[in-house]
């Protein structure tokens, strides 16, 4: 569990140095294997009486769906199988610092670290969530990763829209089109329930979302409008892995 959780730290590390300022979502099962680390440290403590204790032999599945899928990598190289090659892996160490190098330059270059590139989104730089990392639900989908002012990416999670998209799949979101035509697909976010998506159905006894996956029912939007948020329209797949 101590190796486990190590390299669990390592890629959480690693997620937000690739999506500065990001981070995902640290459920349930993710602090309860980083508390297996002293390296890691919560952004806050749990009230002493629902803290719970830290997890000793967690189910593959379960690594799989609340801690390989919102740190996008796999089971495989959270465990360290023989076998597996993660990407740093496949080139050698003077490699990797030829990149740092490279890196390095580009950043001088360029002035990639000049802080009007964190501006808001009001100035057309950053696209902001309507809400925090931290407080992010995970359900058909993980936080929004700014790609435009306007043009955020979505990954997809579970089966719920197979086989229009697949599990792993990542879209673009057009977070100007919040009047979408009927079927349209669209991201909403359920303030209690987290991030679903559906084609978009509108009637007289309210809005829901249909899934594409028969074996999922539609999603009835709470009456109440400030319990969720249309955030933005789904226009086009722009990563599809093979399996």
């Amino acid at each position: 569990m101590e190796a486990l959780a190590e390299r669990v730290h390592q890629r959480l590390l690693a997620y937000r140095r690739r999506y500065r300022g990001y981070s995902p979502a640290v459920n349930d099962t993710l602090s309860r294997i980083l508390e297996h680390t002293p390296d890691y440290h919560p952004p806050r403590q749990r009230i002493a009486e629902k803290k719970r204790p830290p997890m000793k032999n967690p189910g593959i599945f379960t690594v799989q769906e609340d801690v390989a899928e919102p740190l996008g990598t796999t089971v495989g190289d959270l465990l360290a199988e023989p076998g597996y090659a993660a990407p740093r892996d496949l080139v050698s160490l003077g490699d990797r610092r030829k990149l740092r190098e490279v890196v390095r330059l580009l950043r001088d270059l360029f002035d990639l670290d000049d802080d009007s590139l964190d501006a808001t989104s009001e100035s057309g730089a950053t696209y902001e969530f309507i809400i925090p990392p931290d407080r992010f639900i995970t359900r058909d989908y993980d936080y929004p990763h700014p790609l435009g002012p306007h043009d955020p990416v979505i990954r997809m999670l579970g089966s719920s829209m197979e086989p229009e998209l697949q599990n792993g799949w990542q879209v673009l979101v057009d977070t100007t089109a919040t009047a979408p035509v009927e079927g349209a697909l669209v991201a909403v976010y359920l303030m209690k329930e987290g991030g679903v998506l559906g084609r978009w159905n509108d009637t007289s006894d309210g809005a829901f979302l249909r899934k594409t996956n028969p074996h999922y029912p539609p999603v009835r939007l709470p009456q109440e409008p400030h319990e969720w948020k249309l955030w933005g329209t789904v226009t086009r797949i722009v990563d599809a892995p093979i399996a």
